[in-house]
């Protein structure tokens, strides 16, 4: 896969230098994905995970890429036309737990992944008012029946998780026996909805899912050195930001023992090159 981005934004960058974004998520992406299903990726960005599950579903599965800034979007789809990715259904809207405008907060050109559509993630002296976009639950922007048949749903919203979360609340029991729900969750963000990390553990837990912690970092080491392992079932309750993956008890067993004999470090999919166009 080949992405168009620019220097000096922190996706792009590590996609240059590493040829990966974010690998222990991108691990699980790449080994629970199959040829033939269907994946959507809330909070897309310029596509790094989209195209990493777009490549593995191949032309007969379906990716739903959904991503908030127009001008993100701009790269997401350039990038998807780009790589010829026609399994992919994008989409610039937000997801949010009701039908609503929202303001999408534009981060600097040295870290488009902290846009944000939550105004308390955002420091003022980083962000400027990109506009407003209309914001609608999961199911309103993706129908019902394809969320429940996804084998996987990505969340990184940056701060608009607990939104996006009570928006498909009622659809969790139903999603697919093997689906995995990949979220990245900022405790102080659910704070200000009223919520906690425990909060989110209950979703899930009281429709029998089970929840894993997944290694990540954003130090360029964790970048230089084998994960192994990356999976824990320990979740650190009191980090600010955690990412998490949720699932059916059969799933979490396959995927443990997968990581305990080091199958889910083995090489994966990775983004070629960063063309270095300038980001308006």
């Amino acid at each position: 896969m080949t992405v168009r981005g620019s220097f000096p934004d922190l996706i792009h960058s590590y996609l240059y230098f590493f040829g990966v974004w974010e690998p222990g998520i991108s691990h699980v992406i790449a080994h629970h994905l199959r040829p033939g299903d269907t994946a959507i990726d809330i909070g897309a960005n310029v596509g790094a995970h989209t195209m990493l599950a777009a490549s593995i579903v191949g032309a007969e599965g379906r990716v739903y890429a959904i991503e908030a800034s127009p001008a993100i979007f701009k790269y997401l789809k350039e990038n998807l036309e780009y790589n010829g990715l026609r399994q992919v259904v994008a989409v610039n809207l937000a997801v949010w737990d009701h039908a609503a405008p929202t303001t999408v907060l534009l981060h600097t050109a040295h870290n488009l992944g902290r846009t944000t559509i939550v105004r308390q993630q955002a420091d003022p002296r980083d962000v400027v008012e990109e506009m407003q976009v209309e914001g609608r639950p999961l199911a309103e922007i993706v129908p019902p029946d394809v969320v429940r048949a996804a084998r996987l749903v990505k969340i990184d919203v940056e701060g608009a998780e607990w939104p996006v979360l009570q928006g498909m609340r009622e659809l969790v029991s139903s999603l697919h026996n093997e689906c995995i729900v990949l979220v990245e969750v900022n405790s102080d963000a659910l704070a200000h909805f009223g919520a906690s990390l425990p909060d989110v553990l209950y979703l899930f837990r009281s429709a029998g899912w089970q929840v894993l912690e997944i290694a990540n970092s954003y130090k360029p080491d964790f970048y230089l050195r084998t994960l192994h392992p990356i999976l824990s079932t320990d979740i650190r309750i009191d980090s600010p930001v955690i990412d998490l993956g949720f699932c059916r008890p059969s799933v979490l067993r396959e995927l443990l023992a997968r990581d305990r004999c080091g199958t889910l470090v083995a090489p994966i999919p990775t983004h070629d090159v960063v063309y270095a166009d300038k980001i308006k």
